[in-house]
Protein backbone atom coordinates (compact mmCIF):
# COMPACT_ATOMS: atom_id res chain seq x y z
CA UNK A 1 0.00 0.00 0.00
CA UNK A 2 1.15 3.43 -1.09
CA UNK A 3 1.89 5.81 1.90
CA UNK A 4 0.41 9.39 2.25
CA UNK A 5 0.72 11.79 -0.61
CA UNK A 6 0.71 15.09 -0.98
CA UNK A 7 2.22 17.58 -3.51
CA UNK A 8 5.74 19.50 -2.84
CA UNK A 9 4.93 21.53 -0.14
CA UNK A 10 2.17 20.66 1.01
CA UNK A 11 1.64 19.57 4.54
CA UNK A 12 -2.16 18.32 4.81
CA UNK A 13 -2.05 14.87 5.76
CA UNK A 14 -4.39 11.89 4.73
CA UNK A 15 -5.04 9.41 6.99
CA UNK A 16 -6.66 5.54 6.44
CA UNK A 17 -6.31 2.49 8.47
CA UNK A 18 -4.86 -0.72 7.25
CA UNK A 19 -4.75 -3.48 10.40
CA UNK A 20 -2.81 -6.72 9.16
CA UNK A 21 -4.41 -9.56 9.67
CA UNK A 22 -1.44 -11.91 9.88
CA UNK A 23 -1.03 -13.72 13.60
CA UNK A 24 2.64 -14.09 14.96
CA UNK A 25 4.00 -14.56 18.43
CA UNK A 26 6.32 -12.41 19.70
CA UNK A 27 7.42 -13.99 23.23
CA UNK A 28 10.61 -13.44 23.78
CA UNK A 29 11.67 -12.75 20.88
CA UNK A 30 12.66 -9.14 20.44
CA UNK A 31 16.43 -8.75 21.19
CA UNK A 32 18.11 -5.16 22.73
CA UNK A 33 20.23 -4.07 20.79
CA UNK A 34 23.87 -1.89 22.45
CA UNK A 35 22.48 1.50 20.85
CA UNK A 36 22.14 4.90 21.36
CA UNK A 37 21.43 8.25 19.21
CA UNK A 38 23.65 11.40 18.26
CA UNK A 39 24.89 13.31 20.29
CA UNK A 40 24.57 12.04 23.98
CA UNK A 41 22.23 10.02 23.05
CA UNK A 42 19.02 7.87 25.17
CA UNK A 43 20.38 4.44 25.27
CA UNK A 44 18.45 3.95 28.27
CA UNK A 45 15.47 3.57 26.07
CA UNK A 46 16.61 2.13 22.96
CA UNK A 47 18.32 -0.76 24.38
CA UNK A 48 14.91 -2.01 25.66
CA UNK A 49 14.19 -1.95 21.87
CA UNK A 50 14.48 -4.93 18.77
CA UNK A 51 16.41 -2.19 17.44
CA UNK A 52 18.25 -3.22 13.77
CA UNK A 53 21.00 -1.16 13.20
CA UNK A 54 22.03 -2.30 9.83
CA UNK A 55 21.60 -4.58 6.75
CA UNK A 56 24.15 -5.82 4.62
CA UNK A 57 23.62 -8.32 1.69
CA UNK A 58 25.28 -12.13 1.92
CA UNK A 59 24.86 -14.32 -0.50
CA UNK A 60 22.21 -13.20 -2.44
CA UNK A 61 20.48 -12.86 0.83
CA UNK A 62 19.89 -9.27 3.59
CA UNK A 63 21.45 -9.99 7.05
CA UNK A 64 20.06 -7.72 9.77
CA UNK A 65 22.51 -6.62 12.12
CA UNK A 66 21.07 -5.82 15.45
CA UNK A 67 24.19 -3.96 17.46
CA UNK A 68 24.83 -0.62 16.41
CA UNK A 69 28.35 0.48 15.16
CA UNK A 70 30.33 3.96 15.40
CA UNK A 71 27.61 5.58 13.83
CA UNK A 72 29.21 9.41 13.65
CA UNK A 73 32.03 7.70 11.99
CA UNK A 74 29.76 5.36 9.14
CA UNK A 75 28.16 9.23 8.53
CA UNK A 76 31.10 10.69 8.00
CA UNK A 77 32.38 9.15 5.73
CA UNK A 78 29.40 8.63 3.70
CA UNK A 79 29.78 12.59 3.79
CA UNK A 80 33.11 12.58 2.39
CA UNK A 81 32.54 9.89 -0.18
CA UNK A 82 29.41 12.00 -1.60
CA UNK A 83 31.42 15.07 -1.12
CA UNK A 84 33.75 13.86 -3.43
CA UNK A 85 31.31 13.11 -6.44
CA UNK A 86 29.07 16.00 -6.02
CA UNK A 87 29.98 19.47 -6.84
CA UNK A 88 29.58 22.04 -4.06
CA UNK A 89 26.51 23.17 -2.92
CA UNK A 90 25.82 26.84 -1.95
CA UNK A 91 23.40 28.87 -0.96
CA UNK A 92 23.23 32.65 -0.15
CA UNK A 93 21.91 34.00 3.02
CA UNK A 94 18.97 35.77 1.37
CA UNK A 95 18.75 32.15 -0.51
CA UNK A 96 18.27 30.46 3.30
CA UNK A 97 15.36 32.46 3.98
CA UNK A 98 13.65 32.35 0.96
CA UNK A 99 13.00 28.58 1.89
CA UNK A 100 13.39 28.62 5.82
CA UNK A 101 12.08 31.99 7.00
CA UNK A 102 12.52 30.58 10.32
CA UNK A 103 16.08 31.29 10.10
CA UNK A 104 15.58 35.19 9.61
CA UNK A 105 16.60 36.58 13.16
CA UNK A 106 19.28 34.56 13.10
CA UNK A 107 20.31 35.50 9.46
CA UNK A 108 19.98 39.24 10.30
CA UNK A 109 23.08 41.03 7.67
CA UNK A 110 24.88 41.93 10.64
CA UNK A 111 25.63 38.01 11.43
CA UNK A 112 28.85 37.67 10.20
CA UNK A 113 29.50 34.13 11.06
CA UNK A 114 26.76 33.18 8.26
CA UNK A 115 29.56 31.36 6.49
CA UNK A 116 30.57 29.15 9.53
CA UNK A 117 27.55 28.28 10.73
CA UNK A 118 25.11 27.39 8.22
CA UNK A 119 26.40 23.61 6.70
CA UNK A 120 24.89 20.92 4.33
CA UNK A 121 26.18 17.77 2.86
CA UNK A 122 25.42 16.07 0.43
CA UNK A 123 24.97 12.00 1.34
CA UNK A 124 24.02 8.45 0.25
CA UNK A 125 25.20 8.76 -3.16
CA UNK A 126 23.07 6.04 -5.22
CA UNK A 127 24.07 5.80 -8.79
CA UNK A 128 20.88 4.77 -11.07
CA UNK A 129 21.07 4.99 -14.76
CA UNK A 130 22.80 8.52 -15.95
CA UNK A 131 22.65 10.30 -12.48
CA UNK A 132 24.13 9.71 -8.96
CA UNK A 133 21.14 10.92 -6.61
CA UNK A 134 21.96 11.93 -2.81
CA UNK A 135 20.93 13.38 0.13
CA UNK A 136 21.54 16.85 2.20
CA UNK A 137 22.41 16.34 6.08
CA UNK A 138 23.04 19.19 8.22
CA UNK A 139 23.60 19.50 11.84
CA UNK A 140 21.34 21.76 13.56
CA UNK A 141 23.00 22.01 17.51
CA UNK A 142 25.56 24.61 19.13
CA UNK A 143 24.40 27.86 16.87
CA UNK A 144 24.56 25.55 13.29
CA UNK A 145 21.63 25.60 11.11
CA UNK A 146 21.42 24.17 7.37
CA UNK A 147 18.81 23.41 4.95
CA UNK A 148 17.43 19.66 3.69
CA UNK A 149 16.66 18.43 0.30
CA UNK A 150 17.64 16.04 -1.98
CA UNK A 151 19.44 16.14 -5.14
CA UNK A 152 20.79 14.17 -8.32
CA UNK A 153 24.21 14.77 -10.10
CA UNK A 154 24.72 13.90 -14.35
CA UNK A 155 28.81 13.36 -14.07
CA UNK A 156 28.62 13.07 -17.45
CA UNK A 157 27.30 16.47 -18.42
CA UNK A 158 28.45 18.01 -14.88
CA UNK A 159 24.79 18.92 -14.47
CA UNK A 160 23.30 19.14 -10.75
CA UNK A 161 19.82 19.35 -9.40
CA UNK A 162 19.11 20.18 -5.83
CA UNK A 163 15.44 20.32 -4.82
CA UNK A 164 14.15 21.23 -1.42
CA UNK A 165 10.53 19.93 -0.71
CA UNK A 166 8.81 21.65 2.11
CA UNK A 167 9.06 19.25 4.25
CA UNK A 168 12.23 18.50 4.27
CA UNK A 169 14.34 22.04 4.83
CA UNK A 170 14.78 21.69 8.25
CA UNK A 171 15.32 17.82 8.36
CA UNK A 172 17.97 16.09 7.04
CA UNK A 173 18.80 12.60 4.81
CA UNK A 174 20.43 10.16 6.60
CA UNK A 175 19.69 7.19 4.53
CA UNK A 176 18.80 6.82 0.63
CA UNK A 177 17.50 3.73 -1.72
CA UNK A 178 16.54 4.28 -5.61
CA UNK A 179 13.90 1.43 -6.30
CA UNK A 180 13.92 2.40 -10.27
CA UNK A 181 11.59 4.27 -10.14
CA UNK A 182 11.32 6.20 -6.75
CA UNK A 183 13.72 7.58 -3.92
CA UNK A 184 13.37 6.07 -0.34
CA UNK A 185 14.61 8.09 2.23
CA UNK A 186 15.17 7.99 6.22
CA UNK A 187 14.57 11.08 7.43
CA UNK A 188 15.69 12.64 11.15
CA UNK A 189 16.94 15.84 12.89
CA UNK A 190 20.12 16.32 14.70
CA UNK A 191 20.78 18.45 17.37
CA UNK A 192 23.36 19.03 20.23
CA UNK A 193 22.61 15.43 22.15
CA UNK A 194 19.33 15.16 20.64
CA UNK A 195 17.62 13.84 17.52
CA UNK A 196 14.13 12.89 16.27
CA UNK A 197 13.19 10.77 13.35
CA UNK A 198 10.63 13.26 11.97
CA UNK A 199 8.74 11.24 9.08
CA UNK A 200 10.89 8.25 9.33
CA UNK A 201 10.70 6.50 5.94
CA UNK A 202 9.15 8.81 2.93
CA UNK A 203 9.02 8.21 -0.39
CA UNK A 204 9.88 10.95 -3.53
CA UNK A 205 8.81 10.49 -6.71
CA UNK A 206 11.60 12.59 -8.83
CA UNK A 207 9.42 12.69 -12.20
CA UNK A 208 6.21 14.04 -9.98
CA UNK A 209 8.20 16.16 -7.97
CA UNK A 210 6.12 14.48 -4.88
CA UNK A 211 7.30 13.47 -1.01
CA UNK A 212 5.00 11.03 0.54
CA UNK A 213 5.70 9.48 3.91
CA UNK A 214 3.58 6.97 6.71
CA UNK A 215 2.90 9.41 9.31
CA UNK A 216 -0.63 9.32 10.81
CA UNK A 217 -1.71 5.60 8.82
CA UNK A 218 -1.24 2.10 10.02
CA UNK A 219 0.59 1.40 7.10
CA UNK A 220 4.40 0.91 6.37
CA UNK A 221 7.50 -0.10 8.98
CA UNK A 222 6.65 -1.45 12.11
CA UNK A 223 9.33 1.30 13.39
CA UNK A 224 9.56 5.09 13.88
CA UNK A 225 13.46 5.67 13.56
CA UNK A 226 15.42 4.24 9.80
CA UNK A 227 18.36 3.25 10.49
CA UNK A 228 19.71 1.40 7.38
CA UNK A 229 17.72 1.08 3.80
CA UNK A 230 18.08 -1.86 1.09
CA UNK A 231 16.56 -2.62 -2.13
CA UNK A 232 17.14 -6.27 -3.51
CA UNK A 233 15.71 -8.50 -5.93
CA UNK A 234 12.17 -6.12 -5.78
CA UNK A 235 12.31 -5.83 -2.30
CA UNK A 236 12.76 -2.64 -0.18
CA UNK A 237 14.46 -4.02 3.52
CA UNK A 238 14.19 -1.06 5.93
CA UNK A 239 16.43 -1.67 9.95
CA UNK A 240 14.42 0.12 12.08
CA UNK A 241 14.01 0.48 16.10
CA UNK A 242 11.22 -1.71 15.94
CA UNK A 243 12.74 -4.87 13.69
CA UNK A 244 12.61 -5.16 9.85
CA UNK A 245 10.38 -4.52 7.73
CA UNK A 246 10.48 -5.68 4.42
CA UNK A 247 8.39 -3.98 1.05
CA UNK A 248 6.99 -6.09 -2.10
CA UNK A 249 7.23 -3.56 -4.55
CA UNK A 250 5.14 -5.45 -7.23
CA UNK A 251 2.73 -6.50 -4.59
CA UNK A 252 2.43 -3.32 -2.48
CA UNK A 253 2.50 -5.01 0.69
CA UNK A 254 4.53 -4.60 3.74
CA UNK A 255 6.07 -8.25 6.11
CA UNK A 256 7.48 -7.56 10.16
CA UNK A 257 10.25 -9.21 11.12
CA UNK A 258 12.20 -9.11 14.40
CA UNK A 259 15.56 -11.09 15.31
CA UNK A 260 15.28 -14.78 16.51
CA UNK A 261 17.06 -15.72 19.41
CA UNK A 262 20.09 -17.20 18.27
CA UNK A 263 23.17 -15.95 16.99
CA UNK A 264 22.92 -16.61 13.35
CA UNK A 265 21.00 -12.81 12.20
CA UNK A 266 17.54 -15.28 11.40
CA UNK A 267 14.28 -13.77 11.21
CA UNK A 268 10.80 -14.40 13.07
CA UNK A 269 7.47 -13.07 11.13
CA UNK A 270 5.62 -10.65 13.27
CA UNK A 271 2.98 -7.82 12.92
CA UNK A 272 3.39 -4.28 13.88
CA UNK A 273 0.24 -4.80 15.82
CA UNK A 274 1.72 -7.81 17.96
CA UNK A 275 5.19 -5.84 17.94
CA UNK A 276 2.95 -3.08 19.80
CA UNK A 277 1.26 -4.91 22.01
CA UNK A 278 4.06 -6.41 23.44
CA UNK A 279 6.15 -3.29 24.00
CA UNK A 280 2.93 -1.80 25.39
CA UNK A 281 3.29 -4.59 28.06
CA UNK A 282 6.76 -5.32 28.42
CA UNK A 283 8.21 -1.78 28.45
CA UNK A 284 9.07 -0.59 32.48
CA UNK A 285 6.34 1.72 33.37
CA UNK A 286 8.64 3.13 35.96
CA UNK A 287 10.36 6.57 35.88
CA UNK A 288 14.06 6.33 34.71
CA UNK A 289 16.85 8.82 35.38
CA UNK A 290 18.77 8.92 32.05
CA UNK A 291 22.39 9.78 33.65
CA UNK A 292 23.86 9.23 30.13
CA UNK A 293 23.24 12.55 28.80
CA UNK A 294 21.11 14.80 27.26
CA UNK A 295 17.72 12.58 26.90
CA UNK A 296 14.79 15.36 25.87
CA UNK A 297 12.50 12.20 24.25
CA UNK A 298 9.01 12.52 23.54
CA UNK A 299 6.68 11.19 26.78
CA UNK A 300 2.87 10.85 27.76
CA UNK A 301 3.04 11.54 31.02
CA UNK A 302 6.17 10.77 33.83
CA UNK A 303 9.15 9.61 31.36
CA UNK A 304 9.30 6.20 31.71
CA UNK A 305 9.93 3.69 28.61
CA UNK A 306 6.70 2.95 28.19
CA UNK A 307 5.42 6.49 28.13
CA UNK A 308 7.57 7.33 25.62
CA UNK A 309 6.58 4.91 22.82
CA UNK A 310 2.99 5.29 23.63
CA UNK A 311 4.28 9.15 22.68
CA UNK A 312 5.88 7.83 19.43
CA UNK A 313 3.06 5.71 18.72
CA UNK A 314 0.61 7.88 18.99
CA UNK A 315 2.24 10.49 16.81
CA UNK A 316 2.80 8.03 13.86
CA UNK A 317 0.33 5.43 14.07
CA UNK A 318 -2.75 7.40 16.22
CA UNK A 319 -5.40 5.28 14.64
CA UNK A 320 -4.14 2.64 16.67
CA UNK A 321 -5.14 4.10 19.23
CA UNK A 322 -8.87 3.65 18.53
CA UNK A 323 -8.53 0.33 16.36
CA UNK A 324 -9.22 -2.94 16.85
CA UNK A 325 -5.78 -3.50 18.73
CA UNK A 326 -7.63 -1.40 21.05
CA UNK A 327 -4.35 0.09 23.12
CA UNK A 328 -6.20 2.45 25.42
CA UNK A 329 -8.31 -0.56 26.70
CA UNK A 330 -4.98 -2.61 27.02
CA UNK A 331 -3.69 -0.21 28.88
CA UNK A 332 -7.08 0.03 31.26
CA UNK A 333 -7.24 -3.51 31.93
CA UNK A 334 -2.79 -3.37 33.07
CA UNK A 335 -3.89 -0.42 35.18
CA UNK A 336 -6.91 -2.68 36.89
CA UNK A 337 -4.71 -5.70 37.35
CA UNK A 338 -1.96 -3.42 39.52
CA UNK A 339 -4.77 -2.97 41.99
CA UNK A 340 -4.13 -6.98 42.42
CA UNK A 341 -0.82 -6.72 43.29
CA UNK A 342 -1.13 -3.84 45.41
CA UNK A 343 -4.03 -5.80 47.22
CA UNK A 344 -1.26 -8.68 47.58
CA UNK A 345 0.92 -5.84 49.53
CA UNK A 346 -1.71 -4.70 51.56
CA UNK A 347 -2.36 -8.51 53.10
CA UNK A 348 0.73 -9.52 53.31
CA UNK A 349 0.60 -6.51 55.71
CA UNK A 350 -2.00 -7.48 57.50
CA UNK A 351 -4.13 -4.59 56.27
CA UNK A 352 -7.11 -6.96 55.14
CA UNK A 353 -9.25 -4.05 55.19
CA UNK A 354 -7.16 -2.18 52.62
CA UNK A 355 -6.93 -5.14 50.46
CA UNK A 356 -10.57 -5.32 49.53
CA UNK A 357 -11.16 -1.73 48.80
CA UNK A 358 -8.37 -1.99 46.66
CA UNK A 359 -10.28 -4.91 44.13
CA UNK A 360 -14.42 -4.34 45.23
CA UNK A 361 -14.45 -2.63 41.71
CA UNK A 362 -12.68 -5.27 39.68
CA UNK A 363 -15.31 -7.41 40.09
CA UNK A 364 -17.87 -5.52 38.26
CA UNK A 365 -15.21 -4.38 35.69
CA UNK A 366 -16.33 -4.31 31.88
CA UNK A 367 -12.91 -6.17 31.24
CA UNK A 368 -13.56 -10.02 31.27
CA UNK A 369 -10.02 -10.84 32.04
CA UNK A 370 -9.54 -8.63 35.11
CA UNK A 371 -12.39 -10.12 36.93
CA UNK A 372 -11.65 -13.71 36.15
CA UNK A 373 -8.28 -12.48 37.94
CA UNK A 374 -9.94 -10.89 41.02
CA UNK A 375 -12.32 -14.12 41.68
CA UNK A 376 -9.23 -16.18 41.48
CA UNK A 377 -7.35 -13.74 43.88
CA UNK A 378 -10.85 -14.03 46.16
CA UNK A 379 -10.46 -17.90 46.16
CA UNK A 380 -6.44 -17.78 46.91
CA UNK A 381 -7.11 -15.32 49.40
CA UNK A 382 -10.23 -15.81 51.39
CA UNK A 383 -9.64 -13.62 54.42
CA UNK A 384 -10.62 -10.88 52.00
CA UNK A 385 -13.97 -11.68 53.16
CA UNK A 386 -13.74 -10.65 56.64
CA UNK A 387 -12.12 -7.38 55.49
CA UNK A 388 -14.61 -6.79 53.60
CA UNK A 389 -17.26 -7.02 55.76
CA UNK A 390 -15.38 -5.02 57.88
CA UNK A 391 -15.87 -1.95 55.22
CA UNK A 392 -19.32 -1.97 56.13
CA UNK A 393 -18.97 -1.12 59.65
CA UNK A 394 -20.87 1.69 61.25
CA UNK A 395 -16.98 3.08 61.87
CA UNK A 396 -16.13 2.89 58.14
CA UNK A 397 -19.91 4.09 57.09
CA UNK A 398 -19.17 7.24 59.31
CA UNK A 399 -15.57 7.96 57.99
CA UNK A 400 -17.13 7.43 53.99
CA UNK A 401 -19.97 10.55 55.65
CA UNK A 402 -17.26 12.71 56.79
CA UNK A 403 -15.31 12.43 53.56
CA UNK A 404 -18.00 12.53 50.88
CA UNK A 405 -20.96 14.17 52.41
CA UNK A 406 -24.23 13.90 50.65
CA UNK A 407 -22.81 11.14 47.96
CA UNK A 408 -21.42 8.96 50.60
CA UNK A 409 -25.00 7.08 50.52
CA UNK A 410 -24.98 6.39 46.55
CA UNK A 411 -21.21 5.64 46.91
CA UNK A 412 -21.82 3.24 50.21
CA UNK A 413 -25.01 2.15 47.81
CA UNK A 414 -23.05 1.14 45.20
CA UNK A 415 -20.18 -0.54 47.39
CA UNK A 416 -22.97 -2.77 48.68
CA UNK A 417 -24.26 -3.65 45.52
CA UNK A 418 -20.92 -5.29 44.29
CA UNK A 419 -20.35 -6.94 47.76
CA UNK A 420 -23.85 -8.71 47.08
CA UNK A 421 -22.18 -10.45 44.03
CA UNK A 422 -19.84 -11.94 46.32
CA UNK A 423 -20.38 -12.30 49.82
CA UNK A 424 -22.12 -15.05 51.68
CA UNK A 425 -25.84 -14.49 52.51
CA UNK A 426 -24.83 -13.77 56.52
CA UNK A 427 -22.46 -11.30 56.11
CA UNK A 428 -24.13 -9.50 53.20
CA UNK A 429 -26.92 -9.13 55.35
CA UNK A 430 -24.98 -7.76 58.06
CA UNK A 431 -23.60 -5.25 55.81
CA UNK A 432 -27.36 -3.92 54.72
CA UNK A 433 -28.10 -3.79 58.66
CA UNK A 434 -25.49 -1.35 59.35
CA UNK A 435 -26.07 0.31 55.94
CA UNK A 436 -29.93 0.91 56.69
CA UNK A 437 -28.96 1.82 60.36
CA UNK A 438 -27.16 4.88 58.79
CA UNK A 439 -29.21 5.75 55.76
CA UNK A 440 -32.39 4.41 56.67
CA UNK A 441 -34.29 1.47 54.52
CA UNK A 442 -33.47 0.22 51.71
CA UNK A 443 -36.33 -0.03 48.86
Amino acid sequence: MVPNKFAMGSKKQNSHIRVGLIVATIGLLLVGARVSIAGYGCPVYFRMLPWIESLRIEASRVVPVGVRPDWGGTRWSQSQACSSIIPVISLTREEVVQLRPDLQAILDPENKTFEQEFNQQPVECKSHNEFVYFGISFYGGEGYFGIGGLGRYDPGTKTLEVRRPELLRDVSISKLEHDGEALWIATMYEGEGFSDPVYGLARYDWKQDKLSHYVGTNDGPCGFWVNDLRYHEGYLWVATDLGVSKYDKTAGQWEHFVLSNNANSELTRTTCEDLYKHLLNSLPDTQMDPKDGACPLPSLGAWTPRNTFRAYLKRFRPNLMESDIDLKKQARINHELKSLRYAQDAISRGDIEAAYRLIEDRFITEHSEVRDKTYQFLEQYPEIYTGALQTFSIESITESINTYGESARDLEYQRLSIYRIIAPANDYTKALRNFEKVFGEVD
